[in-house]
């Protein structure tokens, strides 16, 4: 009776840590593969260099400023990492042309987010960052129910190429602009919030 009272125990406890360990370790792996995929594609795109770190700090802190649950911290800062794999389907010597691009070539980037979430349903351990990545790049305005980690990373990767141009005073203003048209006028907020803090 003792010896099957111990089996039973020890069986539980076994179940018990693996549902408990088995979510941690797969995010463990999922933010793994989204770093590399993440510092690959920088490599290969000269725009965005130096960006990955900074993204998903920002993204960290907005996330934080807007109380997002935890798994949804979790979620915004690994697509971070992988909101523009699409790119990956972009002629380089595009993204490497310093002149204005053609309407054309504009398009051409524009479908990167697509391309991207196509890419990530193909991937089982990432997949389910696909609607992540899909909207990152949608106007708030035309598309309002668009995850929340998108807009997150929407007014975050704009923002951070404004400052690259324009300094952080007139990026923050162009932020503030299309606050409620391109972006969430409450991610616009937070980042405002969080620059403060970080000066």
């Amino acid at each position: 009776m003792i010896t099957w009272v111990v089996t039973i125990s020890f069986c539980i406890l076994i179940v018990g840590f693996a549902f408990w360990h088995l979510p941690v370790l797969r995010v463990a792996r999922q933010r793994k593969l989204a770093r590399g995929i993440g510092v690959a594609v920088e490599h290969r795109s000269p725009f965005l260099a130096g960006t990955v770190d900074s993204l998903e700090k920002l993204v960290a802190g907005v996330a934080e400023q807007l109380a997002l649950t935890s798994r949804q911290k979790e979620r915004v800062r690994i697509a971070s990492n992988v909101c523009d794999l699409g790119l990956c389907g972009v002629p380089s010597q595009l993204l490497r042309k310093d002149l204005e691009w053609s309407p054309e070539e504009q398009a051409t980037f524009e479908r990167h987010a697509a391309s991207g979430a196509v890419m990530l349903r193909a991937n089982r351990l990432l997949a389910e960052y696909a609607p992540i990545v899909r909207h990152h790049h949608s106007r708030y305005e035309s598309d309002p129910s668009a995850p929340v980690e998108s807009r997150v990373i929407s007014a975050c990767s704009d923002y951070l190429q404004l400052i690259r141009h324009v300094g952080t005073d007139r990026a923050l203003v162009a932020l503030d602009r299309q606050s409620g048209f391109h972006y969430d006028p409450a991610v616009v907020t937070a980042i405002r919030e969080v620059v403060s803090k970080s000066e």
